[in-house]
């Protein structure tokens, strides 16, 4: 048997500004970046190394 969770309600989805998205596409655009890893982290939970 398989076990699985169900969301419900607003909390289940993050909602990002226009600024965050553009942040997180240009992550993915930088070399050796791994588009899920860079998916996996809110920028809120990131360490900027510039």
């Amino acid at each position: 048997m398989r076990r699985f969770e169900v969301i419900t309600g607003a909390g289940g989805r993050r909602t990002w500004s226009a600024e965050a998205k553009a942040r997180i596409l240009e992550e993915t655009l930088l070399p050796g970046a791994v588009v899920s890893e860079v998916a996996r982290f809110p920028p809120t939970c990131r360490v900027s190394s510039a």
